[in-house]
Order: C-alpha cells, then sequence, then structure tokens
C-alpha cells in the first residue's frame, strides 16, 4: 500500500526554507517542491531529502497535483508575480499561503529597491 502524501510547493524559502519546519515539528509526510533559483540550495539532512524536489521553472510543475503553495517571503520580488497567481488560482490548489509580505491600503503598488548584503539590491512591492 502506498502512502498518501500532502503535495505542497513553496516559491522562495531562501536560508529558512518553510518545509524543513514542517518536516521536523509533525508526522504526516509532505512532499515539497521548492521553486528557486537554478544555482539556490540549502544543505538538507538526509532523512528529508526524500520529501523534497528543487524546481527552477513553474512550468516544470503540475499545479493540479498540488494541495497547497506557499509563498516564503518572495512573491513581492517577482517580475511577473501577476501571471504567478493566475495560474495559481486556476489550478485545484486549495490552501494559499503568502507569509512575511506588505500589503498596504494604498490605491497604487509602490515600489522600491532593497539593499542586501554584498551590495546586491532587489526591486520589492508593496502590495495594495
Amino acid at each position: 500500500m502506498s502512502q498518501k502524501y500532502i503535495n505542497f510547493l513553496e516559491i522562495g524559502g531562501g536560508t529558512t526554507p518553510t518545509f524543513l519546519y514542517i518536516l521536523k515539528s509533525i508526522n504526516k509526510k509532505y512532499k515539497f517542491k521548492i521553486l528557486e533559483h537554478k544555482n539556490f540550495r540549502i544543505n538538507i539532512p538526509n532523512e528529508y531529502k526524500v520529501y523534497l524536489d528543487y524546481i527552477t521553472q513553474l512550468k516544470d510543475i503540475n499545479l493540479d497535483k498540488l494541495d497547497s503553495v506557499i509563498f516564503s517571503s518572495s512573491i513581492q520580488y517577482m517580475e511577473n508575480y501577476k501571471e504567478v497567481l493566475d495560474k495559481i488560482f486556476a489550478s485545484r490548489i486549495k490552501y494559499i499561503f503568502i507569509t512575511e509580505t506588505i500589503f498596504t491600503e494604498m490605491s497604487e503598488d509602490i515600489f522600491s529597491l532593497q539593499n542586501n548584503v554584498g551590495n546586491t539590491r532587489f526591486p520589492y512591492i508593496f502590495f495594495l
């Protein structure tokens, strides 16, 4: 008998991905697809590697086979966030989580430039 997994997509996550907290704290088994930049990987304990698959392009993921998506402080950095959200909302995904993102009551989105370590800069969106 095969085990039923709950399938998540985590978009972003960086050095503190949500999937590690979930896998370490509960007994249910989740399968995670992590959508990240091509060269970005973190060290995953061997016991969790079976539950994880890194993906570099959204088109490589069958959204209708996912139960949930987590935008881990990532949507505000995406150039094509409206296109991504349209695909997510058109799928059969039941739960959508957006963390560490600023939403405002202003009439328009606000765009800024975030300075990071190593003098790297990223556009950042404050959503209306």
